[in-house]
């Protein structure tokens, strides 16, 4: 008997199409935006799409809790700003990516317990596949996205939910401020993934 769902709101296509799949599913939607050291515009993009929903959100910034924490495992000798340096520098943002990560899926979950609801997943199948995910910080309960690709499935469905252009134009990013999107991460676009995918 659960209607309730909380949806971590990027800005981006996945959290879009997922939450406008639930909304026109019939479900109570909670947006969530938790910016953390965030750019802005992925928050006003975040926004933007909650208003064309007409779905309920709320804003958390999460960035004091985020340096709080990097401080404290500083304090336990796992200095992120300093043990790491030139060629170890990608694995230091990526291990402090995981933590924006599961800071914000504690944050959901706590929202969802609250509300007596669940946590909607915003993964996407190429990621699954591409192992492009952190655990415990990007699965929640419910997948409605996991099967669909990310160069192709995701913008048509994005088009015929009516999500924002602005949304399904831009550029495929975490939010765990890695790297330069999702595709610098990789060395190569979704597209030329999900066709190699589909070869092999």
């Amino acid at each position: 008997n659960i209607d309730q769902v909380v949806i971590g709101i990027s800005g981006g296509i996945d959290s879009a199409v997922t939450a406008s799949l639930f909304k026109n599913a019939g479900w109570n939607v909670r947006g969530v935006l938790l910016p953390i050291h965030q750019v802005p515009v992925e928050t006003q993009r975040g926004e933007e799409l909650c208003k064309t929903l007409g779905i309920d959100y709320k804003e958390i910034d999460l960035t004091t809790p985020f340096d709080q924490m990097v401080d404290f495992y500083k304090d336990t000798d796992v200095d992120f700003n300093n043990e790491l340096v030139d060629d170890n520098m990608k694995q230091q943002q990526i291990r402090k990516g995981n933590i924006r990560a599961r800071l914000r899926m504690i944050t959901l979950y706590n929202l969802a317990s609250k509300l007596g609801g669940c946590v909607a997943s915003t993964d996407n199948f190429s990621e699954l596949a591409a192992g492009f995910w952190t655990l415990h910080g990007d699965v929640g309960d419910v997948s409605p996205i996991q099967a669909l690709t990310k160069s192709w499935e995701i913008p048509a469905l994005a088009e015929a939910l009516g999500v924002p252009q602005s949304i399904v134009e831009a550029k495929p990013t975490d939010g765990l401020g890695i790297a330069d999107g999702d595709e610098d991460q990789f060395g190569f676009s979704y597209l030329e993934f999900d066709i190699a995918l589909f070869t092999l």
